[in-house]
């Protein structure tokens, strides 16, 4: 992959999560994609969706602020 298709689908999931939109952040994931936060771990589309609509749902005016994006061959931090 590309760095400009990292930094793309980087800004494209900070907005998805920005707005709430539960299905477009899950879609940036593989089908077997993990999505780790503190403490959990989700794997799956199914469940990216479920826990970013849940927090969506309780959650609003989150900002998220890139300043910095670190690739190293295939890990992106």
């Amino acid at each position: 992959m590309k760095v400009e298709e990292i930094h793309s689908i980087i800004q494209q999931a900070a907005q998805a999560w920005m707005t709430g939109n539960a299905d477009a952040f899950a879609q940036l994931f593989a089908s077997d994609g993990k999505f780790i936060v503190p403490g959990n771990s989700y794997v799956g589309r199914t469940a990216i969706q479920q826990v970013t609509a849940e927090f969506a749902a309780t959650h609003s005016g989150v900002k998220i602020e890139i300043k910095q994006i670190l690739i190293d061959g295939d890990r992106v931090a």
